[in-house]
């Protein structure tokens, strides 16, 4: 009887940058670090864990109940712009939020989504630590919906894999090679819609909006401007 072998995504990237394969056959190109950019921002450190969120929270880890997201941003040409990212564990449901790489904006952006939310349930939103999140307690603070923010660990994009794998999906309509304020948020909504309802495997070939609609009630999860 046969037997195959498996080949770690490390060896798959060598292979890669070898030219033994050809990237465009791997779905994720992995992280580009142009002229061997150094992220100078910091990182927050005085926060709640997400091995907080897990233990407090069980129910977040296995995807059993609705209203725990993953965040983050994704960035244009040059680092010069940002879209705030947030997709919804159970339901994987998509928002994007027009920002930009400034914490006070990204504190707007998610704290005028979240007062929106007034009538759905949502618990807990799991960050990765860039500065930009750095006002994360202002946000619990001033949202109109009762919200704890978590932080995964440094350099452990892996355990929000659900908004890692969200933004490879939209990067398709917002490369990383173009300036995303440019972008208003009718047009992130319309992006966002656009895979929101594509029927998906892991949902039993639900779409995620059916999913979100039948956790919550409502139409949309999308913000209004």
């Amino acid at each position: 009887m046969g037997h195959s072998e498996r080949v770690s995504t490390k060896t798959l990237y060598k292979l890669v940058k070898n030219g033994i394969i050809e990237a465009k056959k791997l779905r994720r190109k992995g992280k580009n670090n142009p002229k061997n950019h150094k992220e100078t921002r910091g990182r927050i450190n005085d926060c709640k864990t997400i091995h907080q969120c897990d233990e407090w929270y069980p129910k977040a880890s296995t995807n059993q109940e609705y209203g725990h997201f993953e965040g983050d941003t994704i960035v244009g040409k040059h680092r010069q712009s940002a879209i705030v990212t947030l997709v919804e564990k159970k339901s994987k449901y998509i928002v994007l939020l027009k920002a930009s790489r400034k914490s006070q904006e990204v504190k707007e952006a998610t704290l005028d989504w979240l007062n929106k939310q007034v009538k759905v349930t949502i618990k807990t939103l799991t960050f990765d630590r860039g500065k930009e999140f750095s006002k994360w307690k202002e946000i619990e603070q001033e949202s109109k919906v009762p919200v704890e923010i978590f932080f995964s660990d440094p350099g452990a994009p892996g355990q929000r894999g659900l908004n890692e794998n969200s933004n490879s999906i939209v990067r398709q309509d917002l490369p990383k090679s173009t300036d995303l304020s440019i972008h208003s948020q009718e047009k992130l909504n319309e992006i966002a819609m656009k895979y929101n309802r594509v029927p998906r495997r892991s949902l039993n070939y639900y779409t995620q909006e059916e999913i979100m609609k039948k956790a919550t009630g409502l139409d949309s999860l999308i913000p209004i401007s």
